[in-house]
């Protein structure tokens, strides 16, 4: 019985030995060798909502790299990156609502789903103590996680593909409707309140906004348009202090009441195809007159 155990345990130390040796060397080979460059000297970041809103083929010298469910965890990563290999970049545009605070955001972060849809991706490009926060919090997942990693990246190594910038998200057209709803439900949706605050994302979102600062970039926070202003707006007051205790001396551009019809919206969060046309051209001239117009003048 004792050599049987022996024997077992030999054989998990080897096999343990031999994925950490595999996770490390890819890992070690694609960070040495990525690149995320792209055009553009502007850049938007955050979850869904903006992902849906921004389309930057509307807006010249502006670049879509939001995906949808991303938590600040994983956009500070993306913007390091991003930031290393584009110096072009003048303007960091950051989508901050109530839900990228909010509690769910911690699932968004470390849960199963999170964890092994992006680790893998990510996972190069991360330092040790972004490693043991996920793994901290979720060691099943983050385990899990790793043979996924393997394949995603070995199949990229294979093909000596590098360029990493298909990773960073991009602008999502949504259809007119819901399916299945109309502009009335929509409208009459209940919309749960946002309870609790995230304190590893209001971190990140720190950290973020340092690390802009300290690349001399201009770094705006946004709030995209929404619609049914008064149930989403549910945790408003913790919003407001949340922004004025920790972000108050950054340019805040609320958009969330930019006037739109309902027809414009896919649900109550996110524009549609329509509605991301009309803000976006909206959103290309405000930017010309009052961002740029003004940088020029400094």
């Amino acid at each position: 019985m004792k050599k049987f155990l022996k024997k077992i345990t030999l054989i998990v130390i080897m096999f343990s030995l031999i994925l950490a040796t595999t996770v490390i060397s890819l890992q070690l080979i694609i960070e040495t060798n990525a690149t995320f460059k792209f055009q553009g000297e502007s850049v938007i970041l955050g979850h869904s909502q903006p992902e849906c809103a921004f389309n930057d083929s509307l807006i010249s010298g502006f670049k879509n790299v939001s995906e949808s469910g991303e938590s600040y965890f994983y956009t500070y990563i993306k913007c390091k990156k991003i930031l290393a290999d584009n110096p072009q970049i003048k303007n960091v545009f950051i989508q901050f609502g109530v839900n990228n605070i909010s509690k769910i955001m911690d699932t968004w972060t470390w849960d199963n789903k999170s964890i092994s849809y992006r680790y893998p991706k990510f996972s190069p490009f991360m330092t040790p103590a972004e490693h043991k926060t996920l793994f901290l919090n979720n060691p099943k997942g983050f385990f899990n996680s790793l043979p996924i990693f393997i394949k995603y990246q070995a199949k990229r190594l294979l093909r000596t593909d590098f360029n990493y910038s298909d990773i960073l998200g991009g602008h999502l057209s949504l259809a007119t409707k819901e399916r299945g709803g109309t502009e009335s439900n929509l409208l009459d949706k209940d919309v749960p309140k946002e309870t609790g605050i995230s304190s590893i994302n209001i971190l990140m979102l720190q950290r973020i906004i340092l690390l802009c600062k300290e690349k001399n970039k201009n770094v705006y926070l946004v709030r995209c348009p929404i619609m049914n202003k008064n149930k989403l707006f549910a945790s408003e007051v913790l919003f407001e202090k949340i922004r004025s205790e920790y972000f108050s001396e950054i340019d805040f551009l609320d958009f969330s009441d930019f006037s739109l019809d309902n027809s414009n919206f896919r649900d109550p969060k996110h524009l549609n195809k329509s509605g991301a046309n009309k803000f976006s051209l909206w959103f290309y001239h405000f930017f010309t007159s009052n961002i740029k117009e003004t940088q020029n003048t400094l």
